[in-house]
Parts: structure tokens; C-alpha cells; sequence
């Protein structure tokens, strides 16, 4: 091998050394800040998700609030007049509120007045056998101070329901407390309802639940151990956020998952590529210069003073004339 090419291997080799040291440096640091940016904001998504659903309660606790406290739901409770029923538990109300059910119940816990309603029909549907026995499986939700309040999530055999439950009393805000109103909307439809507010795609799944898919099997195991907020990467193209939500009792009940693109990933991705074709670029550009100058100032000579070596060897004639 001439000194030329041991030259220019050796330029080669080293170039190509640097670059590929260089890519794995950058993609260490560039990836990994990308992805530090990538958890933060799947973090404050699920945060967004989390908030969403706390606000949806509340509101449905204030709307719950105006009609507890009312002197018509208070002559209600005792007289059960049909009026009341007429004007204000029809589907439209219901529908209006976006409420599945409305259940009326007297101190003793036993239920006076019910109505449900299927949202996506519009059409009304009976409640459930044993549906009371099941709201109450956890523990009562029956109100008998005018201070007493409950809401929050239970879970039910038809499946999970924000419910708000108050004291019946009347328009101002006083008792004695006649019985409970129990208001309520499933979860499934309201998770449709909170992603297209927030723009966010929102699923949830039971604790424990033996259906759950893989991903949040593995969320589940996290969490259940302390970790209340789960950041695990689906794909190449998607990651979710995952976050445990607790039930009216303050149990764990529901594993909520925040579906996100990899934008910000991808994005880390592309600069370390480019990154790496402009690092690979600059090392080429130098090593031809590199290899220009030596050849010019050094190489060229050399193999010049090789041959005329050479050439004396052979001829025996030691007057060959040197550059």
C-alpha cells in the first residue's frame, strides 16, 4: 500500500471515528433533551385531562345545587305531585343537563323518584334492578345534615358514573333535610364529551379490570406502587399519559389514559439526522482538504523521492537529480 493511500485510509477511518462519535453524542444529548421535552408535555396533557374531569364534577355539583336546594324539589320529596315531574324531569331537562339519572331519596335511604335517560337515544330507560343496592355497595350516599355532600366517581355493574349527591332543602339553603337528589352521567359518554373540549383523546379503564389492555396493565402496576402519573411511549408514532383517578370514597377506581403524537420526538429525531449528514459532510470536505495540502506540500515529494530511490536502486547510477 502506497503512503498515499495508508494516507488517506488513515484520514478516512479517523474521519469517520469522529463522525459516528459525534452522531452518538448527539443523538445521547439531543434525544434524550427531546424526550425530557416530550414527557413534560404528555405530563401537562394528562394534567389538562385530569383537570377537565375535576371541572365536569364540580359543574355537575353546582348544577345539582340549584335544584337540592329548591323550595319546589322540597314540596317534592313530601307531596310527590305530578307536576313537578311534568316540568322539570322530562327528557328534554334531562338531555338539556346532560344527566343519565336523576334519583330522589328519602332520609331512610329508600328511593322515592327515579328517572334515566340514555343520552345518545334521547329516550328514556328503567333503572336498573338492584341499581340503588349497587350505588350504595361502597358505603351510603345518603345525605342527613344539611352540611353532608358526596361526589365524585362510583363504579357500577353499567359502568363508572360521576354522580353528586346533596341534603333536599329549601331555596334557602335550609332544612330540615327532607331526603337526597342524586344526579349522575356515565363516564364513557362524558370522556367523549371532555376530549372534544380539550382536544385530547381520552380513554379510562377499571382497576383490576380483566379486560385491561397490556399498556395498562404495566400503568397499572406503576401507579398502584406510587407512582401517580405514567409516561410509557406506545410507538414510534404515539405515547400516552396515564394517571389513577380515585372513587367518591377516595379509592383507587379508574386508570386514565391521554393519547399523544411523537411531534416532539420525531422532530429530535430529524435534527440528529440532518445534524449527522452535515457532521458527515463537514468530515468529507475535510478530509479531501486535509489530504490536498499533505499531498501538495508533503506526499507528492515523497513519492517522488521513493521512485528516484527506486529508480537508483535499479540503475545503479547515483546522480539522479532530486526536486
Amino acid at each position: 500500500m502506497t503512503i498515499r493511500k495508508k494516507t488517506l485510509f488513515i484520514i478516512f477511518v479517523t474521519t469517520l471515528f469522529l463522525v459516528l462519535l459525534l452522531y452518538g453524542i448527539s443523538e445521547a444529548f439531543f434525544l434524550n433533551s427531546f424526550a425530557n421535552l416530550e414527557d413534560r408535555d404528555v405530563l401537562k396533557n394528562v394534567d389538562r385531562a385530569q383537570l377537565a374531569l375535576s371541572s365536569d364534577i364540580d359543574q355537575l355539583n353546582s348544577t345539582e345545587t340549584d335544584w337540592a336546594s329548591w323550595n319546589d324539589t322540597y314540596a317534592f320529596i313530601m307531596n310527590r305531585n305530578q307536576n313537578y315531574i311534568s316540568a322539570n324531569l322530562n327528557v328534554e331537562s334531562l338531555s338539556n343537563l346532560r344527566l343519565n339519572l336523576m334519583l330522589f331519596v328519602d332520609p331512610s335511604g329508600q328511593l322515592v323518584f327515579s328517572r334515566m335517560l340514555n343520552l345518545d337515544t334521547k329516550r328514556e330507560t328503567p333503572v336498573p334492578k338492584n341499581f340503588l343496592k349497587n350505588l350504595f355497595k361502597k358505603g351510603t350516599l345518603v345525605c342527613r345534615n344539611e352540611s353532608d355532600m358526596f361526589k365524585g366517581i362510583v363504579l357500577l355493574p353499567e359502568g363508572p358514573l360521576l354522580i353528586s349527591s346533596q341534603p333536599i332543602l329549601t331555596s334557602e339553603g335550609k332544612g330540615p333535610v327532607k331526603g337526597t337528589l342524586i344526579i349522575g352521567r356515565y363516564l364513557d359518554s362524558e370522556l367523549k364529551h371532555l376530549s372534544e373540549m380539550t382536544q385530547l383523546p381520552i380513554v379510562s379503564q377499571r382497576i383490576n379490570d380483566s379486560n385491561m389492555s397490556s399498556d395498562f396493565v404495566a400503568a397499572q402496576s406503576s401507579i398502584l406502587k406510587g407512582k401517580p402519573v405514567l409516561v410509557n411511549p406506545l410507538s414510534e408514532n404515539s405515547i400516552a399519559g396515564y394517571a389513577l383517578i380515585k372513587d367518591v370514597y377516595g379509592d383507587p377506581a379508574l386508570i386514565l389514559r391521554v393519547d399523544l403524537p411523537r411531534d416532539i420526538y420525531r422532530q429530535g429525531q430529524s435534527v440528529v439526522y440532518y445534524f449527522s449528514i452535515y457532521i458527515l459532510l463537514i468530515g468529507l470536505i475535510f478530509a479531501i482538504v486535509i489530504l490536498f495540502l499533505l499531498d501538495k506540500t508533503f506526499l507528492s515529494r515523497i513519492a517522488q523521492l521513493i521512485l528516484d530511490v527506486h529508480n537508483i536502486g535499479l540503475s545503479g547510477d547515483a546522480r539522479c537529480e532530486f526536486p
